[in-house]
């Protein structure tokens, strides 16, 4: 997460700690391998598009089964790109104008991707600050930003037309078009209410 990442807010007390389990274990229900594994930390069961885990000790924790892959293309769930994203941000080495960025939209209550929050997830500003260089670059950026901005920092596309004309229906909801580095059919920008985008 973050602290891997190197762009987690000093106040920031969660830890996300991502289990590698071996990719001949792809069929298998990980969080089921993952929960015998966390029995003593007494950590409780979350429902997601793979079930992960919480706990407190000092720290929050959740604890994160993926498979061990090396590309995107061989993730079964989404949680299994995790660790390629930190591998992408670790590279551009932006850790603080990540954390600009991160404080600066907590500030405004537009930090988080959760349903209830529908703002801009630490993924999506990793991205967004990376592809303009700076959270004041970013700032100015985003002053031009329009319905259906398109935003592809790797250059995936030829074009916002073609981005736009090329991705799936549902991947194009949101106000913020950014295509994510690891996997160019993904806008990670999906959550994005038009509320917090304005």
């Amino acid at each position: 997460g973050s602290f891997a990442k190197d762009t987690h807010l000093a106040e920031d007390h969660d830890c996300d700690v991502f289990v590698k389990f071996d990719f001949k274990y792809k069929d298998a229900n990980l969080s089921d391998l993952l929960s015998k594994a966390l029995k003593k930390f007494k950590a409780e069961r979350i429902h997601g598009s793979r079930d992960y885990f919480v706990f407190s000790n000092k720290l929050n924790f959740e604890i994160v089964p993926v498979l061990n892959i090396t590309k995107a293309k061989q993730a079964v769930n989404v949680t299994d790109v995790s660790p390629l994203h930190v591998a992408w941000v670790r590279k551009h080495k932006k850790n603080n104008e990540i954390r600009l960025a991160k404080a600066f939209c907590k500030a405004n209550s537009i930090y988080g991707a959760e349903s209830y929050i529908k703002g801009f997830s630490g993924h999506v500003l990793d991205i967004l600050t990376i592809k303009y260089g700076s959270f004041v670059n970013l700032l100015k950026a985003s002053q031009k930003w329009y319905d259906k901005t398109v935003v592809d920092v790797e250059k995936y596309y030829k074009s916002s037309d073609d981005a736009l004309f090329r991705l799936n229906t549902s991947k194009k909801q949101s106000p913020l078009i950014v295509i994510d580095p690891i996997q160019p059919d993904r806008n990670a920008a999906a959550a994005i209410s038009l509320e917090k985008f304005e």
